[in-house]
């Protein structure tokens, strides 16, 4: 427990250089602060999107829909595949094989990488969105993983109540309800329905992996809520879980 706290006032003071007690120079040189930016994350708690590409891959390209098609289990082993070719088209979950360790990376038609998804303790549940087209890169050193047809169905969320959104691309309308969203945890990354690249922060927070720690249940965290509204059409295109709360 011990262990635990320590690491969650260093990830909480991390975040301080973000909310206002951050030094004024490093290595001797002053900062220069982003006017841009600064306004931006003020008004509306966003991240200016430049320079923001090398940390948010879906930032690079555009995701025009969502897999039609429910797909077919299949076990993959470390490598690349073609999706509609070596993979059936649709959404899937993670099945057997082994979680601990690995990444699931994938890429547009174009080859460009849209989310890159470390395969750990925090992030067993993933959703992978596979259409025509795109590739899927399985890095792992000799591990196997079933991919299993994960369905159309909405996202069962209660209002008032938190919901871990999993690692992968979700559909506004299709796989959760549009509305009102507390954001509990740290980032949301979104593609509205137009295109543009949205990515919200919530410094006063944590990560999913914090909040969602069973050890730390007993622990008093303050964390304060950012209100978020999704329409119909957005995605939410993440590589970590994601805690919302359905208002």
């Amino acid at each position: 427990m011990k262990q635990i706290s320590v690491l969650l006032m260093t990830l909480l003071l991390a975040g301080c250089g973000f909310s206002g007690i951050m030094p004024e120079k490093y290595d001797g040189e002053a900062f220069e602060v982003d006017e841009e930016a600064a306004e931006l994350y003020e008004q509306e708690n966003k991240l200016l999107n430049s320079g923001m590409e090398d940390r948010f891959h879906f930032m690079n390209a555009t995701v025009q829909n969502t897999a039609e098609s429910t797909g077919e289990t299949v076990m993959i082993s470390s490598g690349s595949y073609e999706i509609g070719e070596d993979i059936e088209e649709g959404r899937y979950r993670i099945g057997q094989g082994d979680t601990s360790a690995g990444a699931l990376v994938t890429y547009d038609s174009e080859g460009t990488r849209i989310v890159e998804i470390a395969m750990d303790y925090f992030t067993e549940q993933i959703t992978l969105d596979l259409t025509d087209g795109m590739q899927l890169d399985y890095k792992s050193r000799d591990a196997e993983v079933e991919l299993i047809p994960a369905g159309e169905s909405m996202m069962n969320i209660t209002a008032d109540e938190s919901f871990i959104i999993p690692a992968g691309i979700h559909e506004v309308g299709r796989h959760l309800e549009s509305g009102e969203y507390s954001l509990v945890t740290d980032h949301l990354p979104v593609q509205r329905a137009d295109g543009e690249k949205d990515v919200y922060v919530n410094y006063l927070s944590t990560s999913s992996y914090i909040v969602n720690e069973p050890l730390l249940e007993e622990e008093v965290m303050d964390i304060e809520e950012l209100l978020v509204t999704l329409n119909e059409g957005d995605m939410i295109i993440t590589e970590y879980p994601i805690t919302i709360k359905k208002e």
